[in-house]
């Protein structure tokens, strides 16, 4: 289900010259870790890539990750929330507003191949998709396939088998959120436009 969140806030939340600049930080990312920044590779079949493919030491090759991103790897960033002031604020409002912790992940593509963005799966936790940049098509079970564009969101309920692949010649920038479990659906919860 679309939600209604203002496009220019989710635009805003990172440009690709900050990543660039933060993923240059090598003090900042490891390759195994769900509490600090951290690199991860999803191969163009949506299979995720053992971190000793383009790491050394826990700490992420930049080479060997240009490599791959060049032929269509999706680069996967998590535990993102601290990676812009902007960021921090945007995850900090959807946890204030739903009492839930939220986990984050950046989903980047080249758009360099039309290749899956991971297998189709569910979550145990229900899932809001902001596209940052670029075009991302999403299959979400029972439902007819769904283009984001740049600014849209997609809100995905716990269990639901769904997939993403990006749109191919779009680079594009994706942000997940995983919001904990919770008593009641918040689904209804997205009635109030968040800005």
């Amino acid at each position: 289900m679309k939600v209604p969140i203002d496009k220019k806030s989710i635009q805003s939340l990172i440009t690709w010259e900050e990543l660039n600049e933060r993923l240059n930080d090598e003090i900042r990312w490891v390759t195994t870790s769900s509490t600090v920044p951290s690199i991860h590779l999803i191969s163009p079949e949506g299979d995720k890539v053992d971190p000793q493919y383009f790491s050394r030491d826990n700490k992420p090759h930049k080479m060997r990750i240009q490599e791959l991103w060049d032929q269509g790897f999706t680069l996967v960033l998590g535990t993102v929330d601290n990676l812009t002031p902007r960021l921090s604020q945007f995850t900090g409002f959807i946890e204030h507003k739903f009492q839930r912790a939220v986990f984050t992940n950046l989903y980047l593509n080249s758009g360099k191949t039309d290749s899956k963005s991971f297998q189709a799966h569910v979550d145990k936790t229900d899932i809001l998709i902001c596209q940052i940049m670029g075009q991302t098509i999403w299959g979400v079970a029972g439902q007819p396939e769904q283009k984001l564009d740049s600014g849209d969101s997609l809100f995905i309920q716990k269990g639901i088998l769904h997939e993403a692949r990006p749109v191919q010649g779009i680079p594009r920038i994706s942000l997940s959120l995983a919001i904990t479990n919770h008593k009641q659906p918040l689904v209804d919860r997205f009635s109030v436009k968040l800005t």
